[in-house]
């Protein structure tokens, strides 16, 4: 299995591509970041491990959440939110 620290910085690096792809405003990328690492990790689960789909997910999340920072994950979602409605 490809270890979670790999996983994390593909993840990191491939967050801007596709968010520049899909315009989507760098206040919300953390969410997409962390969307990447649950897919890396179930689809590491899934090729290389034991096929254990929700504890890959379960995985991914906690390492996911860990990496991109929980707190500020959800202080840039509110302050996005708030300038939107300006």
């Amino acid at each position: 299995m490809i270890q979670m620290s790999i996983i994390i910085a593909l993840s990191m690096s491939i967050t801007p591509i596709v968010c520049e792809w899909l315009k989507i405003p760098k206040k919300l990328r953390a969410w997409i970041s962390l969307l990447i690492i649950i897919i890396l990790n179930i689809s590491n689960s899934l090729l290389f491990g034991d096929h254990h789909i929700f504890e890959a997910m379960k995985a991914g999340i906690e390492e996911g959440v860990i990496a991109v920072g929980l707190y500020s994950t959800g202080k840039n979602t509110i302050q996005y939110i708030n300038t939107k409605k300006k």
